[in-house]
């Protein structure tokens, strides 16, 4: 199975004596050990995803990933990764959630599921906060991609702090349990 063979002796290969580092977690890993694999099929519908992460309550507890690989006509297809003030997470109800930021006032929650045919995210919705915005906000709901939606053409709605909070309860978040990669 590919995906088995991408989170064992594939990643120890690629990575031995070399160290990780993702931005989303500013930190480098000169240890495997510290770096896991999960398999699950996140969306349901029967093809197992690959699921790269810490090890540990920073990492698996929190339901965050650094990156999310799924098969497309039998190849590995990057669905998603984690970096600096954008990181990815898994919810309970089989979405994939995306917290970014652009600054203080400007950041965002929004919710894919995983095009099956192209293994990309599909936008489901978004919960922006821009607390710059002098007449409206700072709370908005869409249906794009945040940094595509504007108050300004209407592609973003006013919504409240409450509403806002809701929707985010609704992609409540997955803990993964990430596994040791194997040693080679």
């Amino acid at each position: 199975m590919l995906l088995l063979d991408l989170s064992g002796k594939g990643l120890c290969q690629l990575w031995k004596g070399a160290p990780l580092c993702w931005n989303c977690m500013m930190t480098c890993y000169y240890d495997a050990s510290q770096v896991g694999y999960a398999i699950q099929d996140v969306d349901g519908n029967g093809v197992p995803e690959l699921l790269i992460g810490e090890i540990g309550e920073a990492g698996g507890g929190s339901g965050a990933f650094f990156d999310l690989y799924t098969l497309v006509d039998g190849q590995a297809v990057l669905v998603a990764a984690s970096s600096e003030r954008d990181r990815y997470y898994i919810c309970q109800d089989g979405t994939i959630a995306n917290e970014g930021s652009f600054g203080a006032d400007d950041s965002y929650n929004a919710y894919y599921t995983i095009d099956p045919t192209t293994g990309t995210c599909s936008i489901l919705e978004a919960v922006v906060y821009q607390g710059f915005y002098e007449n409206a906000g700072p709370w908005f709901y869409t249906t794009l991609v945040p940094w595509e939606a504007s108050v300004y053409d209407g592609s973003q709605t006013e919504i409240s702090e409450a509403e806002a909070a809701q929707i985010m309860q609704n992609h409540s978040y997955k803990a993964i349990e990430f596994q040791t990669i194997p040693a080679v």
